[in-house]
Formats: structure tokens, C-alpha cells, sequence
């Protein structure tokens, strides 16, 4: 019974082993087997706590370890390499942007109030909104796009303005067909830190 209460105490420290891995860009480094010396040489990273850190990614399944070697599960090498289609380290990044919002619940509750990590601190706006936008791109392209078309009847329209539609993902998706559409994306570049690679994507 206790386990499950330490399950519950301890899972962040899984999140934050996640989130520190992709904004390390360690799956990428090992789509083939390469030591944690090459690791830490590439990361210019300590090297005892490069070692340290990838027994633990190695422990949580993202990384599995052969004659001294590490190199990427398969569940992280479908779902956490940027280039592959079901990528989705954007959307874990912005989720754990909540971290300092989640450790203040209980003020927030005492409060009444939301609290965006813009607000207090953990990142600035333009990191938060790019973020956001990226994580809706890697659920749209890992599958939610493809949904929304299948249950979204669009055969008698021509034209369609997506009001805040980000990257344009869904748009993609939903006039991704043989029949030639025209969609207007309307979006407030104000909040991605890098719009210009945002409309491209």
C-alpha cells in the first residue's frame, strides 16, 4: 500500500528526468549505441553525472544499455526523436512548464486563481506560447489531425479561416485531400519567439 503512495511522491522526479533529457538532446546522440563518455564529450557535461543520468534514463525504459553502451528504446526512438512524425517532446516540455504551478496548488486553491508559468517566473511568454504551439503541432501530427479529419465533413467547402491556428497543423489535415482547398491562418505572431519558423513548419 505504501508503494503506491511513493509512486504517487516520486513520479516527478521521472518528468523531470524526461524534460532534461530532451532539452539536453540525449535522443537524438543515440539512435546508435555510443558510450556516456561520447555523451558528456558532445554535451561538454560532467562526465560522472552524464554516466549518473543515463543509468537513470536507462531505468524509466527511454534508454537501453548494452556492453557499456546506450542507445534509445524503441518507445523513445518513435515518440522522441524530432524528425520522426509521432515526435512529442514539445508537448512534454510545455507540460512540464507547469512544474512551479503545480508545486503552488494549494495557494492557487486558497486563491481561487490560475497561474501560467509566464506569471511566476519559470519562463518568459514567448517560451511558453512557442512551446504551446509546437506541442499542438506534435499532437496534431501524431494523430489528432488525422482524426479531426476523419470526423470533420468539409466536402462541399472551398475555403476555411483557422482563427489561432498555430502552426497550421489541423488546417493541414483537414485539407489534406485530392480536392483543391484554400485555408487562411490567423494567428498573433506577438506570442512565438520565432514566428517565421513557426509559419513554416
Amino acid at each position: 500500500m505504501k508503494d503506491s503512495i511513493d509512486n504517487i511522491c516520486f513520479s516527478f522526479w521521472n518528468s523531470a528526468v524526461l524534460r532534461a533529457a530532451i532539452k539536453l538532446g540525449i535522443f537524438p546522440l543515440l539512435e546508435q549505441p555510443i558510450s556516456a563518455r561520447e555523451v558528456s564529450d558532445h554535451l561538454k557535461a560532467n562526465p560522472g553525472f552524464v554516466q549518473a543520468f543515463l543509468e537513470s534514463c536507462a531505468g524509466l525504459g527511454l534508454l537501453e544499455k548494452e556492453e557499456g553502451n546506450f542507445k534509445n528504446s524503441q518507445v523513445a526512438s518513435k515518440f522522441l526523436i524530432p524528425d520522426k512524425p509521432e515526435y512529442q517532446g514539445d508537448y512534454i516540455v510545455h507540460i512540464t512548464n507547469f512544474w512551479y504551478t503545480w508545486g503552488n496548488l494549494d495557494q492557487l486553491i486558497r486563491e481561487g486563481r490560475p497561474d501560467f508559468p509566464f506569471e511566476n517566473g519559470f519562463v518568459d511568454a514567448a517560451t511558453y506560447w512557442t512551446s504551446y504551439i509546437k506541442g499542438r503541432h506534435n499532437l496534431a501530427m501524431a494523430g489528432q489531425g488525422a482524426v479531426l479529419a476523419e470526423y470533420t465533413n468539409l466536402n462541399n467547402r472551398r475555403k476555411m479561416l483557422d482563427l489561432g491556428g498555430g502552426s497550421g497543423s489541423y488546417s493541414i489535415a483537414l485539407f489534406d485531400t485530392p480536392r483543391s482547398k484554400d485555408a487562411g491562418i490567423l494567428h498573433s505572431t506577438t506570442q512565438l519567439a520565432d514566428p517565421d519558423r513557426n509559419q513554416e513548419q
